[in-house]
């Protein structure tokens, strides 16, 4: 929390970093770039793949921090870029929202979330959790979570951004889960999850 609080940076122009490293940090610097160039709105979204816990995060705040898309430091927070977690794994599913209410509690990130005007986007995905713990339990598992993640994010006071995709699985008030940002033009992709998930049938987890 201290750290996200500050402006310094962590690199100079001396700084000696493995290639890997590198390479994190110059993602940052061509989404700075695309957006002085072309505006915010033509990428302000860092999709964290395979998200397990709030650590994930906050390393990402501290890397946009490097090519100065946030400034947590300044009164009022100044942020540029949405930071939304993926979760993918079965375990991961299950525990999203007591990920989500640990981020949504730390001092850093409420900065965060104040520079983002309360919003934050969730992802849960699909796919590698079917293959992870097979569909029909991936589906259950999803379902649950959207239920424990819209009680968390209004327990909090925090928003859904507007959507953003073609096929939301639900729209439970002014929350909406998102399990895939998927394009007009991948409709195999929609097609599969309407199927899989948009099981009318599936009680309230909060009903079991």
């Amino acid at each position: 929390a201290a750290e996200l609080g500050l402006a310094r940076p962590f690199l100079s122009r001396w700084s000696e970093i493995d290639e890997d490293a590198r390479r994190a940090v110059e993602v940052f610097h061509t989404i700075r770039t695309i957006q002085d160039e072309l505006g915010e709105e033509a990428l302000s979204t860092y999709v964290i793949s395979m998200a397990h816990g709030v650590p994930d995060v906050l390393r990402v705040l501290l890397l946009a921090r490097e090519a100065g898309l946030v400034d947590l430091s300044r009164d009022p927070p100044r942020s540029r870029i949405d930071v939304v977690p993926l979760f993918e794994t079965g375990a991961d599913l299950e525990r999203s929202s007591e990920v989500c209410a640990a981020l949504f509690a730390h001092p850093g990130y409420a900065r965060q979330l104040a520079a983002r005007g309360k919003r934050q986007e969730i992802m849960l995905g699909y796919s590698d959790s079917g293959k992870d713990v097979g569909v029909l339990t991936a589906a259950w598992r999803i379902q649950c979570a959207e239920e424990r993640l819209v009680a968390t994010a209004r327990a909090a006071g925090v928003n859904s951004p507007p959507p953003a995709i073609t096929a939301p699985s639900r729209v439970m008030n002014s929350w909406t889960i998102c399990l895939v940002r998927a394009t007009s033009e991948a409709p195999g992709a929609s097609r599969k999850m309407r199927l899989i998930f948009g099981l009318p049938s599936l009680p309230s987890c909060s009903a079991m």
